[in-house]
């Protein structure tokens, strides 16, 4: 399968994300809280006072494994979403680099019998955000799902479709890359 992979990161600013993937992009090009989306960088950094969204494009480097180096170094809380084939979108948080949770809406793909349907109640503890904010993002994605928006006043995209995840990573950071 194909991935792409974006973390949110529980810290302050993106100061020390900033310094730490200049010295690993290759060509040195980070482009922090840009209004557009910049095509021509190596990594892009979306922040605020509370957490910073990275989005790493690396031909040198496993994105996923550069997110892991990260959480580990700055031994934050840290949520990888992967955006699988167009098919998905799926989770994994951790607190600095062990795993403590998991959101996996469709357990076929990965031939897994149940589900990992996420924690609403972690995620207000270690992020702050309110369970009923996010606990319907948080679903099986079967035959029964209708595709419809899990928040309406909010959200851009629907049930059954890998761009909300894009609306999961507003509702813990407040925070939106550029339309691409």
């Amino acid at each position: 399968m194909s991935n792409a992979y974006i973390a949110a990161f529980r810290t302050p600013g993106h100061e020390s994300l900033e310094r730490w993937l200049l010295e690993i992009c290759d060509d040195g090009k980070v482009t922090v809280n840009s209004p557009q989306f910049d095509y021509e960088a190596e990594a892009q950094i979306q922040s605020n006072t509370t957490s910073a969204l990275v989005w790493i494009r690396s031909r040198q480097h496993d994105p996923y494994q550069i997110y892991t180096r990260l959480g580990a170094e700055l031994q934050c809380p840290w949520i990888v979403v992967s955006f699988l084939e167009h098919i998905v979108w799926e989770y994994q948080m951790y607190e600095g680099s062990t795993l403590v949770d998991e959101f996996v809406p469709a357990p076929e793909i990965w031939d897994l019998d149940e589900p990992k349907l996420g924690d609403a109640e972690k995620l207000n503890r270690i992020w702050g955000v309110k369970p009923e904010r996010v606990q319907r993002y948080l679903r099986r994605w079967d035959s029964s799902l209708k595709v419809e928006r899990a928040y309406f006043g909010n959200d851009h995209s629907c049930y059954k479709s890998p761009e909300q995840g894009y609306d999961f990573l507003h509702a813990i950071t407040g925070l939106r890359f550029p339309e691409c």
